[in-house]
Formats: structure tokens, C-alpha cells, sequence
């Protein structure tokens, strides 16, 4: 899509209509709610930073990146969208069509679910909005900031005292930002991620809205399955560990949900590394995606040979875990735009070796292990950094693949913080939270 596409009348017009549309509503949701004054600036200004970040990440598209899977995307859109005007019977074949089917144009988006659920959403907005990129994009960028809205709210209640903190490192994070704007999976996901969550504390943890938050986990489930399964592997393993954790708490009452969490945790880690196991296209591609990335050594990472089962993946695991997290340094890249990335990821590590160490200072380590929300963020963030390091290969897509797992690493560096405090919160270790 070249610039000129972007900038026609027609596309600034439909875009500038939308994102007023998007202001106005946030604008009338805050006035409507009544929310705090801190509250009120980071829903209308975040919201506004993000439809921003979108008009940036396009035009990093047009100058930056010869090749874009966000342009490709709305090509597939403009044919389902097309199709739709030409023959309204033939747009609901191809809307209700299965991945691969015949209807569907040739186009290999249309040959996979995780894809094709990414068109199809992308058609419904394009109806609406008479197939503009501007509006699909600030759709995109809005439903990723719903879902980190409502996750913000939910943690709230754990953090009042640290809402500040909280909201800008959720909802301002850069890369979190920028690449959660654009017409893409990843900020489907990380508006989906968003609200699982929200459901799963208003469930688990504070125990209200029970109808409303199964009906969200339900579809949220449902849709993660699809275009991000690995994410919805990182929710199981994250929810199965809590409750392994409460379970050891009440080994005397609970000995059963005990020994059950900590099997199904079990087998779902070795769906998760062991190719052998259903989850084979975390390893297939080694070789192809070494191949491709070579091309580019200032966007390569290695973390040698993983083939061989367990023997030669569980020593990859820890630096595919700090890859996903702490890389590439300052001095691995020489480009502009990774530098950025570069210095995001040092600051990050530096942050996280402060915080953890005055958490081992306090004497405070072992809640970790104790607290159930706690434990949630970790393992979470953990298990689906393993499966990034061990896939990815390329410091560009991990730079976009890791923001589903920045947030709720964030709420666990606030967790470790809030832990080294005099005045700690009091955030209870049990299940469900008492403070709540």
C-alpha cells in the first residue's frame, strides 16, 4: 500500500471521522462514569496515544518495511469486503467458509483459522467503516486498549495505592504501544489477553460478576484458541499453577486438586516444548527462520541446537527466556528503529535485576511462590516466554510477539515492588483474595 493510498481524500476523511468518534466516546465514557480525576486523563489520553501510535505504526509500514503482514491484511479484507458489495449471498459463503475452503480467494491468510478469524473481524469493521485502513487500524488499536482498560481496573483493586505506576506502565509501555496500534493478530490478542484477565480476577479473586465474566472467558477462550493458541497454553499452565500452589497451602484438605494441577501443568509444559507432542511448530522452523534471519545478523539470535526431546530443549529454556525478555543489548544492532527496541529491553533488565534484588535483601522472595496472583503473572509470563525464545529467532518479530507478555510482566515487577515497601499493601495469599 503506498503513501499516496493513505493519504487520499477518502482515507482521511473516513480516518479523521473515526478517530473523533473514538475521542468523543471516550471522552462521554469517562464524563458518564464519573471516573477520578488520574483515571478520566489516562483513559482519554491513552486512548488518543494509541489511535497516534496507529498513524505512526503505518507509516513505520510505508518507509520501513518493504514487506507488510498489516498491508497484506487488508488486501484479504478488501477481497471479503468487495465480495460482500458484489453479491451479499456470495460474502456470507466466504464469511461463514471454513480455512482453505474454495470460495475463499487464493491467498494463503485465507488457508490458515489464526489468519482468516483476523480477516473476518476485519470485515465486519470494514462494513461499517466503507473498508478504510485508517479506521480499521484505529478499530484494531482501540479493542487492544479496551482489553488493557479493563485489565488496568482489574488490578486496581489489588494496587489503589499504585494506580499511577500501574496505568502508565499498561497502557504507555512503548512497544506495547506501538505495536498493539495496528491492523494486525497481535493487537486482537492483546485485547482479548486483556479482558481474560479482567474476567479471570473478577472470577477467581474477587468473586463478582460471575455470569458476565464466564460469558467473556468463554469467547475470549474461544478466539485466543485460534489465532494465538500458545497464548491460551500460557493461561492454562498460569491457572493450573495457582491452583497447584493453593492446593500445596491446603495439602490437608486438598490433596487431589493438588496432585491434579501439578499433572495437567506437567502435561501441558511437554505440549509445549516436545515437538513430538502437538505442539510441533514451535520447533519446525528452526532451521527456516535461521536461514531467513541470517540475511539480517543484527536481528538474528541463536540459541543453537534444540532438536533431540527434552535433552536438547530444557537447556534452552532459560536463555530463550531472557531473550524474550532482555534482548537484543545496546551493542547487538546497529539499526535505528532496533535500538530503540535495544534500550527498552536493557532498561527493562535493569529494572528487573533493582527490583529483585531488593526483594532478596527483604527477604521477601518466597512469596512469589505464595501468593496466588502472583504466581499467575510468573508462570504465565515465564511458560510464553519460552515458546517465544525457542521460535522466534528474529529480534523484529519478537519485538511485536513479546507485548502479550509486558503487561502482566509489569503487574509482577509492581508485585516485587510492592513487597520490599515498609507500608505493604497487605495483598492477601490466599484463594481467593481477601482484600478483594
Amino acid at each position: 500500500m503506498a503513501l499516496a493510498d493513505l493519504l487520499s481524500f477518502r482515507e482521511v476523511t473516513i480516518g479523521l471521522f473515526t478517530f473523533l468518534v473514538f475521542a468523543a466516546l471516550a471522552f462521554v465514557y469517562q464524563r458518564k462514569r464519573r471516573l477520578p480525576a488520574f483515571d478520566a486523563q489516562l483513559l482519554f489520553w491513552g486512548l488518543i496515544a494509541r489511535l497516534l501510535s496507529g498513524i505512526a505504526f503505518a507509516m513505520a509500514h510505508v518507509f520501513v518495511l518493504a514487506r507488510s503482514d498489516s498491508f497484506r491484511y487488508y488486501q484479504c479484507i478488501t477481497d471479503m469486503w468487495e465480495a460482500w458489495w458484489e453479491s451479499p449471498q456470495m460474502g456470507l459463503e466466504q464469511f461463514w467458509a471454513e480455512a482453505g475452503s474454495q470460495v475463499l480467494p487464493l491467498e494463503v491468510y485465507f488457508a490458515h483459522w489464526s489468519t482468516l478469524t483476523v480477516i473476518k473481524a476485519g470485515t465486519l469493521v470494514s462494513l461499517l467503516t466503507f473498508n478504510s485502513y485508517w479506521a480499521l487500524t484505529f478499530s484494531f488499536g482501540t479493542f487492544a486498549f479496551g482489553g488493557l482498560w479493563a485489565m488496568f481496573r482489574g488490578f486496581c483493586r489489588i494496587f489503589p495505592q499504585y494506580k499511577k505506576v500501574l496505568g502508565i506502565s499498561l497502557i504507555f509501555f512503548p512497544s506495547v504501544l506501538f505495536w498493539g496500534s495496528g491492523l494486525m493478530k497481535d493487537p486482537l490478542v492483546l485485547g482479548l489477553l486483556g479482558w481474560w484477565v479482567y474476567s479471570w480476577l473478577n472470577l477467581i479473586v474477587f468473586q463478582r460478576r460471575f455470569w458476565i465474566s464466564v460469558l467473556i472467558l468463554l469467547v475470549t477462550t474461544l478466539l485466543i484458541a485460534i489465532i494465538k493458541v500458545y497464548i491460551l497454553y500460557g493461561l492454562l499452565i498460569a491457572t493450573l499453577v495457582m491452583l497447584m500452589v493453593w492446593g500445596w497451602k491446603q495439602w490437608v484438605h486438598l490433596p487431589i486438586l493438588w496432585l491434579y494441577g501439578m499433572g495437567t501443568a506437567l502435561v501441558c509444559l511437554i505440549i509445549l516444548t516436545t515437538p513430538d507432542l502437538g505442539f510441533r511448530f514451535v520447533i519446525h522452523q528452526q532451521w527456516h527462520v535461521e536461514q531467513v534471519a541470517l540475511r539480517n545478523p543484527f536481528s538474528y539470535y541463536s540459541l543453537g541446537d534444540i532438536s533431540g526431546g527434552w535433552s536438547g530443549i530444557l537447556p534452552k529454556i532459560p536463555p530463550a527466556i531472557w531473550v524474550s525478555f532482555f534482548r537484543p543489548y545496546p551493542w547487538e544492532t546497529d539499526i535505528s528503529a532496533m535500538s530503540l527496541y535495544a534500550l527498552e529491553s536493557f532498561l527493562l533488565l535493569g529494572i528487573t535485576i533493582w527490583l529483585v534484588g531488593r526483594m532478596v535483601v527483604s527477604r521477601n522472595w518466597t512469596r512469589l511462590f505464595r501468593n496466588t496472583v502472583w504466581t499467575f503473572c510468573w508462570s504465565f509470563s515465564l511458560s510464553v516466554a519460552t515458546v517465544l525464545g525457542l521460535y522466534t529467532y528474529s529480534f523484529g518479530t519478537m519485538a511485536r510477539y513479546r507485548i502479550l507478555i509486558l503487561p502482566l510482566y509489569c503487574v509482577l515487577l509492581l508485585f516485587i515492588y510492592t513487597s520490599t515497601q515498609k507500608e505493604n499493601p497487605g495483598i492477601s495469599e490466599n484463594f481467593p483474595a481477601e482484600n478483594g
